[in-house]
């Protein structure tokens, strides 16, 4: 339900929107069971809500067959960390209340932490 991981590095110089990266990001993820993506569309969401960070929306093609959205949340280590600490607090209590996180990823050695979610769309902010 977390989708907490260590075992995925953040690139350095690079992007985390990209088919390569979310690609692997995901296959470490036990949450995601659908193969390796292909990123179709990243549109930005979110700038005139003041959300913190920078939120993308993605259509991708799973080597699944599935085409889905996913959100892709670029943010401070403090956000990030605290809802990843919010997600091992409450579990598979909030399944089908909160949207799935595939991956969450807090790493230091590149300063830059990043969440990969569900997308529940059209659902919007407040």
């Amino acid at each position: 339900m977390n989708g907490e991981t260590g075992a995925v590095l953040l690139p350095t110089e690079g992007d985390v929107l990209s088919s390569e990266w979310l690609s692997s990001a995901l296959e470490a993820s036990d949450e995601w069971q659908e193969g390796q993506v292909c990123v179709v569309d990243a549109v930005r969401v979110g700038e005139s809500y003041g959300f913190s960070g920078c939120t993308h929306r993605l259509s991708v093609e799973a080597a699944s067959g599935l085409s889905v959205s996913l959100v892709v949340k670029q943010e401070m280590a403090e956000g990030v960390e605290r809802e990843l600490l919010v997600r091992r607090q409450i579990g598979d209590r909030a399944h089908g209340t909160v949207p799935r996180c595939y991956i969450g990823i807090a790493d230091n050695r590149s300063g830059r932490r990043v969440l990969v979610f569900e997308d529940i769309a059209p659902a919007g902010s407040g």
